[in-house]
């Protein structure tokens, strides 16, 4: 990677994935190591922290599941320490240049970086985060002069740089790992729908089509399987998915014409409207990734919980049936299935329940070890 070439040695940042953590935590010592190519972009979550590997794939740092840490809005870099690892907030700045544009642009330490030059090495709206093997020649040119101690632990090597806090946690052997199959689900759920993201993300959805729950209920049973409600990154991904939803109603449920918009109950009484409705993992108004550079203005709404990052595929997809407008009061994601249609709805307004689909990636396993070396060349 880019560090490594301006030292002219082959190495590879550390994975910041809890296997790997575990792997090196008995050799770290009390700095806190940083890694360059796992961060977050926006969110408050730490299952919004994304690993970009050397290989092009990416990785969630945490699960999707149960997580009550939810106090990570200013933090949007990653290291490790020899007790935990941690999502980092200033300190760790700098050796994001290649990986945290959008952070910088918002921080006065780099305000030096707000005419020309700076217009040229961070982008102002859209995906902020790219991979460090993206970089620029002139960004990696840039690199030793903001970049902090780095640490290559295979060789005890500790090249500082002037006035810099922290390490940077590289070395000559990682362990790559590679997605397993999607594990099989509960016995609420269809077979599991596996589907390979364009970034190598294995994710995992299982759908309910056969019981109907509040959001609460739907969150909670998705977290007893290590998931989330889920998401999608594509429409190859949903139409995947689409394929196994096939909502199941009691026999004599009641339904309604109503035009081109059929109504549809829960039972023979028209008490509880489903209308096909399935909770999804997202919500209204948008907190992470609100840029839409399509049409030059916000989002309304947004994936959560890390299950899915093209908000673009959920805000310019096809509505048919709801108002997709942010309103004062937080609106829900769900999949009107006959409409193949993307709502957001209040909580318990008009849709008390719905169906749901869970989501989450696939375990890791290991795979072939990627070894370097001493460089040969030049940046």
């Amino acid at each position: 990677m880019s560090i490594g070439k301006i030292l002219n040695v082959k190495s590879y940042p550390m994975t910041g994935i809890e296997e790997e953590y575990n792997d090196v935590k008995d050799r770290l010592t009390r700095h806190r190591f940083h890694l360059t190519n796992a961060f977050k972009d926006d969110g408050c979550k730490k299952a919004d922290f994304v690993q970009w590997n050397m290989d092009g794939t990416n990785f969630q740092l945490y699960k999707t599941g149960k997580n009550d840490d939810a106090n990570y809005c200013n933090a949007h870099s990653f290291s490790f320490h020899s007790k935990d690892r941690y999502p980092t907030m200033a300190a760790m700045r700098a050796p994001l240049l290649c990986a945290l544009r959008k952070f910088y642009l918002q921080n006065s330490v780099l305000s030096s970086f707000s005419g020309p030059l700076g217009k040229s090495l961070f982008k102002k709206s859209g995906i902020w985060t790219v991979r460090t093997s993206n970089c620029t020649k002139l960004e990696r040119m840039m690199m030793p002069i903001i970049a902090m101690l780095t640490v290559f632990l295979s060789i005890h090597r500790y090249p500082t740089m002037a006035g810099m806090r922290a390490p940077l946690l590289c070395a000559l052997h990682t362990f790559n790992r590679v997605y397993q199959d999607c594990p099989p689900g509960p016995p609420w759920s269809e077979p599991p729908v596996q589907f390979k993201r364009t970034h190598g993300r294995v994710f995992c959805h299982y759908v309910n089509n056969k019981d109907v729950k509040t959001r609460d209920e739907a969150i909670n049973i998705c977290e007893g399987i290590d998931a989330a409600l889920t998401g999608f990154d594509s429409a190859d991904e949903f139409e995947a998915v689409r394929k196994s939803v096939n909502p199941q109603y009691p026999p004599g449920s009641k339904v309604i014409a109503n035009g081109g918009l059929p109504q549809k109950f829960w039972g023979p009484e028209n008490v509880l409207q489903i209308d096909d409705h399935y909770w999804l993992g997202g919500k209204s108004p948008c907190d992470n990734a609100c840029d839409d550079e399509k049409f030059n203005k916000r989002h309304e709404a947004s994936w959560a919980n890390g299950v899915a990052v093209n908000n673009d595929f959920l805000n310019h997809g096809n509505h048919e049936g709801a108002a997709w407008e942010e309103q004062k009061e937080v609106q829900y994601v769900s999949f009107r299935r006959d409409k193949s249609a993307f709502h957001i709805h209040p909580k318990n307004v008009p849709y008390k329940k719905m169906f749901y689909i869970c989501g989450k990636s696939s375990d890791l396993k290991p795979a072939e070890r990627q070894k370097g070396g001493l460089g040969s060349g030049r940046i």
